[in-house]
């Protein structure tokens, strides 16, 4: 049985989900997704609950679109040079999280090669409590900029990431089939290991939604 079939449809049939990720990350995106979830422009949005903003954005939803299908967007990566945060888990040391200034990483590849599997397991299950506590309701869960899907240097945390969206009964948005980086082909050792993680994904009935 396959994902459309899960939800009720034909074996053959085309969903399509629009989803807006990095809600939480400051006030103009907030504002922006509110008003696509407002008009029915996307399906859903994802939250950064390491993002200085995500309390506003959890307090617009419950007070303007409490219907609306709000995921965590799993976040372990600090992209912008001069608007930083890092690790919210603090029931142990998050040091493989986090460069000597206390914020995550910049890029992807740090994180790839550096982070501690059980760090990251109690991070991520530390965003999901955080917006089960801002009284969000939880309806599926994805990844900041890729960091969980070892597509830069094959040692992907996906395991974990399965691990504790069965924890929660959480939908992950995976993609089945993987596209070039940057113009440059897929190696075949990183479509073969994506091949077994969406196995492993359907096994485990993570529903994975196509990107």
């Amino acid at each position: 049985m396959n994902t459309t079939e899960r939800l009720g449809y034909g074996k053959s049939a085309r969903l399509l989900i629009v989803n807006a990720d990095d809600f939480g990350l400051c006030r103009s995106v907030n504002e922006g997704v509110l008003q696509l979830l407002s008009e029915n422009a996307v399906s859903s949005a994802t939250i950064m609950m390491t993002c200085s903003w995500s309390a506003h954005a959890a307090a617009i939803i419950k007070q303007h679109a409490p219907n609306a299908d709000i995921g965590v967007h799993w976040t372990l990566t600090s992209e912008w040079p001069r608007y930083k945060w890092g690790p919210i888990g603090r029931s142990r040391s998050m040091s493989t999280l986090a460069e000597a200034d206390g914020w995550f990483p910049a890029t992807i590849v740090d994180v790839e090669e550096h982070s501690d599997p059980e760090e990251v397991r109690v991070e991520l299950i530390s965003q999901v409590e955080a917006a089960l506590h801002s009284g969000l309701t939880l309806t599926h869960a994805d990844n900041h900029m890729g960091s969980l899907y070892g597509l830069l240097t094959g040692r992907d945390l996906l395991l974990v990431a399965f691990d504790v969206c069965e924890q929660y009964g959480l939908p992950f948005r995976l993609p089945r089939y993987l596209l070039p980086i940057d113009g440059m082909p897929i190696p075949p050792e990183l479509q073969k290991l994506a091949d077994i993680r969406v196995k492993q994904a359907d096994d485990q009935a993570l529903c994975c939604r196509i990107m």
